[in-house]
């Protein structure tokens, strides 16, 4: 069987059939018949009509027939596509960054309930004043696993007037008195209510103004120690107390310049109701301190007890207290040797006067009493010239003697310390206006 050639390949379709040619011998030549008697300079001049009129269209038609595309248009549309194709892939990848960083964020720490803790907080009145703050740290490893369980608890006051921090550890197996619940751990405040419950009970654990709560879980901290590297301290190894001072040093021992880093870096790695700006005004009140000097660390004096077979830390109140007033009043935690050499002096030379400003039959007496025992030299008892005073007032006359009444008021373990000018009239350097806060030991 004959086989007939076809252009390209087998003409499989024409087998057994006559290939028909166009009369007046004419032939196909692309879309169009061209006589094959027509001149070469003719075909050559359709050609380039055909080509022109190709070019309006977008399409370049080849001499031969076959339909090729401009090259100038071919780049441009290259360019557009590429350049399309780029702007894609940046959008994209914006994006993912965006949700990847939001995603990051939300796991990293919980969202609190602003408008539920804000009814356990006080806001600071000036810039100055010094304010508490509830510091939780938990083992959750993220924050979409949950809050997780009360590592470490801390009572922290910021003191922007005397440049000093102080952290006061809280041990989780407190016994306290939780509404709702009874007796139990304070760590169990955090289970039942989370920063809520935390705060109202180291706010009557410690009978004082809750500025600020701040709340770091596991993957917080691990975050805030990369950041801030290189630490002091062997992060895997080094104490509660030491990590803190180490990180103490990076936050507010930086620059000037770095400050707003170091601030990012807290705000990205904590969950807090205080502000960016709020806690802005607080690294620059502490920035430069002193950490060796300025920085305080104690641990709440405790004694351990078996309940009911669980094992609880019982605060002892008048160490505790005393502790909790020296640190409002502007010192440290716990005096040291020197200073108590010299508060042993300060107690024997300076008299003292104690008024009952409540009504209470033998209150007053019941504060001289306790304030011979620690060795103050009380001079004169009695009452005030009314009932009407809802706070303890420490007094003083003489700037002098400021320094006496902080002491006074951190042995009583309470009292605001205020300057006399001329409104209470007394004998002595100092005075003692009992109010309906006083609680006696």
């Amino acid at each position: 069987m004959p086989y007939h050639h076809k252009r390209g390949g087998l003409d499989i379709n024409s087998i057994g059939s006559r290939r028909h040619r166009p009369s007046g011998g004419a032939r196909f030549n692309g879309s169009r018949l061209s006589p094959k008697s027509q001149s070469r300079a003719a075909r050559a001049s359709e050609r380039a009509a055909l080509s022109r009129a190709a070019k309006g269209r977008g399409t370049y038609i080849h001499p031969s027939g076959f339909g090729k595309r401009d090259p100038s248009q071919t780049r441009k549309m290259l360019l557009t596509i590429v350049f399309v194709a780029v702007i894609a892939v940046a959008l994209a990848t914006v994006v993912g960054v965006l949700v990847y960083q939001q995603t990051a964020r939300n796991a990293l720490k919980p969202v609190l309930d602003t408008q539920d803790i804000s009814q356990q907080l006080t806001p600071v009145e000036s810039e100055d004043d010094l304010f508490w703050n509830v510091l939780v740290h938990t083992d959750a490893s993220s924050a979409e696993e949950g809050r997780g369980a009360v590592v470490d608890l801390a009572l922290v006051c910021v003191d922007p007037d005397n440049v000093t921090l102080s952290f006061l550890w809280i041990p989780v197996n407190t016994r306290v008195y939780i509404d709702g619940i009874g007796y139990s751990k304070i760590e169990d405040a955090f289970a039942d209510a989370h920063e809520e419950g935390i705060v109202a009970a180291v706010k009557k654990l410690a009978n004082v103004d809750i500025a600020h709560y701040i709340e770091i879980n596991d993957a917080g901290l691990s975050r805030l120690e990369n950041q801030l590297a290189p630490l002091s301290v062997d992060v895997a190894t080094a104490s509660k107390e030491a990590l803190v001072g180490a990180i103490c040093r990076r936050l507010f021992g930086s620059s000037t310049e770095q400050m707003s880093a170091r601030v990012d870096s807290f705000v990205a790695c904590v969950a807090t109701d205080a502000s960016s700006d709020q806690v802005t005004q607080t690294f620059r009140a502490l920035h430069g301190i002193n950490v060796d000097t300025s920085c305080y660390e104690e641990t709440m004096p405790s004694t351990l007890e078996d309940i009911g077979g669980a094992q609880y830390s019982i605060c002892s109140t008048d160490s505790w207290n005393t502790m909790v007033s020296r640190v409002s009043s502007g010192m440290s935690p716990v005096a040291t040797p020197s200073e108590v050499d010299t508060n042993k002096v300060t107690r024997e030379s300076c008299t003292v006067a104690v008024w009952n400003g409540v009504g209470v039959s033998g209150v007053a007496n019941d504060c001289t009493n306790e304030l011979k025992k620690l060795g103050w030299n009380v001079i004169s008892t009695g009452n005030a010239n009314q009932f009407v005073y809802d706070e303890t007032f420490v007094v003083f006359k003489d700037t002098d003697d400021e320094a006496a009444a902080r002491l006074l008021a951190a042995d009583l373990g309470q009292g605001r310390v205020v300057r006399s000018y001329a409104r209470y009239s007394y004998e002595g350097n100092l005075l003692v206006v009992i109010g309906k806060d006083y609680k006696p030991y």
